[in-house]
């Protein structure tokens, strides 16, 4: 092979390879989406789980920003991850649920998805189906 050709073959596999990880996103997405009352208050906190049981950082949300925004993504999610949800309602009363992969968390081409119900009622907040 002379040189031209060496050229052109590392290009090519460097185009390839360059192609290849846009296509496809390096971390899978948890897309959790949300159906909210109307008139809902307080915040929601996700906190993932490895399943050494040890907690990665929780994050924090405005329940009315997630909720007019219609749904929240997470970077890297794995499916051995479960995910406990803690909604604060007037600033005092907690209520949590935790979702796990393969009953409320799923997949399908476009990575991992979650549908949460968030109420101003009781049981506050719940796993929905599509």
């Amino acid at each position: 092979m002379n040189r031209r050709n060496i050229f052109f073959s590392l290009i090519s596999v460097s185009v390839v390879i360059f192609a290849s990880y846009n296509w496809y996103p390096m971390e899978p997405i948890l897309t959790v989406h949300l159906r909210c009352d109307r008139e809902i208050s307080g915040s929601l906190q996700a906190n993932m789980i490895l399943p050494s049981g040890k907690s990665e950082q929780a994050k924090s949300f405005d329940i009315k920003e997630v909720c007019k925004n219609g749904k929240v993504e997470f970077d890297d999610y794995q499916k051995e991850k479960t995910v406990k949800f803690t909604f604060t309602y007037n600033d005092d009363k907690k209520y949590q649920i935790i979702s796990k992969y393969g009953s409320e968390i799923q997949s399908d081409q476009n990575g991992y998805y979650l549908i949460l119900k968030i109420t101003n009622m009781l049981p506050f907040i719940s796993n929905d189906r599509i």
